[in-house]
């Protein structure tokens, strides 16, 4: 059961009880055809060979009468009824056929090759051979078929003609008289008969192999070039229908069905390109869809991480402020009372002023991380504001004996200087300590469309998943005297210049910095 167009539950073929190939049908018409062509052409024909078989019969029977006519002509001239009965008996022992008789025109048999009928009268029906139907009016001759039993006989008869010899004085007979009297001969059928029923029985049972061959070649001839096609688009059709769109149907040499084919087959190619296409676009909006959901996530995080780092930028100035005045306290009483106290005194003096100036740092890294200065930007070489950051890392013990590769191509960028050697100072002594101090670091800069990358890879020690996915929140660190807020800070300063940074890492291989900032022409307008 399938649904049409409109909804409606269309009923499948194999649901009909009453369905047939249409091969049956075709087959059932041509046998009904063949019957009735074989039935109409032994009918025709037997009709025929009855007609042949009587009209031979016929003939042989009007032959007999002329020759019995010319035989015994001069003996009717002479009106020697004896002689002329001689002659008609002999040729009746001599022939075959049936009683030989010579009829007055009242139908007193005058003369007979069976001596049992002579000065008989016969049946008028005998008579009315020579007469027309209707009509007084006499035929030359005439015939008709009688059966007997299980025989049939032919009764033929044939006036006997006046002529002028027979009207002579010595004769009684008129001039105007037509006819002197009749003779009649008979012919059994029985010989025709049997012929005439072989040839019926042979016309049957060629009837019957024809019919037969034509209906068998038929029948093939519908299975190979009507049913064999039609089966063979009704699969293609179901398979289609199952989602095999790449079914199609061969070449069958018939006009119609290559047609047919051939439409069926644009209309397949037709269905797998619009498939295709669908998929096609299917896979293209399950990327975008992915694409799209990635950069909203990204944008969520990116939002959670800047409103997380918002509100501990408040607490940590807070924090910094509440802070730094004891500090300030602390190491000016410690700075005074190392003047009066022995040295064991100072020395621990000394502890506590280091500590309290170690808190003073944290209390200034707090309060760069709550700031939020607008950058002062102008044109920078990025290339060269590396190179300068490099040379100020190198004061730093972790940065001192590092190689780094400065890039080889350039871009130029509107920054906050200070600002962007703030950050790439941070990162490369970030690098220089992942690597212990020992190792090469490579910068490398590229540009793509409106945005300028510049990666910073070193070959350190790397971070683990977990490692990355923290690197960027505020107090967070793996080092032991580290604070947790150099990545917090370059964080902030490179996002409040319209840009972004990511971490690629490998544990084991080192990490990479990837920090995209606009270029110049994309920012004249920004700040």
């Amino acid at each position: 059961m399938t649904k049409g167009q409109n909804g409606a539950k269309t009923p499948s073929p194999e649901q009909f009880a009453y369905v047939r190939s249409i091969s049956d049908i075709f087959a059932l018409y041509i046998l009904i055809s063949a019957v009735i062509l074989a039935a109409g052409a032994w009918y025709l024909t037997t009709r025929e060979i009855r007609t042949a078989l009587q009209k031979g019969a016929v003939s042989e029977a009007e032959r007999t009468a002329f020759a019995i006519l010319g035989a015994t002509r001069s003996h009717m001239l002479k009106n020697d009824q004896v002689l002329v009965h001689q002659v008609i008996e002999e040729i009746g022992l001599q022939g075959s056929g049936g009683p030989v008789r010579v009829l007055a025109k009242n139908g007193r048999v005058i003369s007979s090759s069976v001596s049992d009928s002579e000065n008989n009268t016969i049946r008028a029906a005998e008579c009315a051979l020579c007469h027309e139907k209707g009509s007084s009016s006499v035929k030359d001759a005439g015939f008709r078929i009688e059966k007997t039993g299980k025989e049939r006989i032919l009764t033929y008869a044939r006036i006997i003609p006046n002529s002028p010899q027979c009207t002579e004085s010595c004769h009684y007979h008129k001039k105007e008289q037509r006819a002197l009297g009749i003779l009649t001969t008979q012919i059994p059928l029985v010989a025709m008969d049997a012929v005439y029923a072989n040839l019926v029985d042979n016309v049957w049972m060629l009837a019957f192999i024809w019919g037969s061959l034509s209906c068998g070649i038929t029948f093939w001839a519908l299975r190979r070039f009507v049913s064999g096609p039609l089966n063979s688009l009704s699969e293609k059709a179901q398979a289609m229908a199952a989602g095999s769109l790449d079914e199609r149907v061969g070449i069958t040499k018939i006009r119609e069905f290559d047609a047919a084919g051939y439409e069926f087959n644009q209309m397949a190619a037709a269905l797998q390109k619009s498939q295709e296409s669908l998929r096609d676009i299917n896979a293209s909006l399950e990327d975008e869809v992915e694409k799209r959901t990635g950069e909203l996530l990204a944008a969520r995080v990116l939002l959670e991480r800047s409103e997380r780092l918002a509100s501990l930028g408040t607490l940590a100035a807070g924090i910094a402020h509440e802070i730094n005045n004891p500090l300030t306290g602390i190491m000016l009483h410690t700075s005074l009372a190392m003047g009066e106290t022995s040295e064991q005194g100072k020395a621990d003096l000394e502890r506590v002023s280091s500590e309290a100036q170690r808190c003073a740092t944290i209390a200034r890294r707090l309060l760069e991380f709550s700031r939020s200065d607008e950058p002062r930007t102008a044109p920078l070489s990025l290339s060269k504001v590396l190179a300068e950051s490099v040379e100020l890392a190198r004061a730093h013990e972790a940065v001192k004996h590092v190689t780094v590769v400065l890039p080889e191509s350039d871009a130029t960028i509107v920054a906050d200087q200070q600002q962007m050697i703030q950050v790439l100072v941070n990162i490369l002594i970030n690098a220089g300590q992942a690597m212990s101090g020992n190792g090469t670091i490579r910068g490398t800069i590229i540009t793509n469309g409106d945005t300028a990358t510049l990666q910073i890879a070193d070959e350190g020690k790397g971070m683990t998943e977990e490692e990355l996915a923290r690197a960027f929140d505020p107090f967070y660190t793996t080092k032991e005297n580290g604070t947790g807020l150099g990545l917090a800070v370059t964080y902030g300063i490179v996002e409040g210049h319209g840009g972004s940074i990511t971490l690629a890492s490998t544990p084991g291989e080192g990490t990479t910095v990837s920090i995209n900032l606009p270029l110049a022409h994309h920012t004249e307008n920004m700040f």
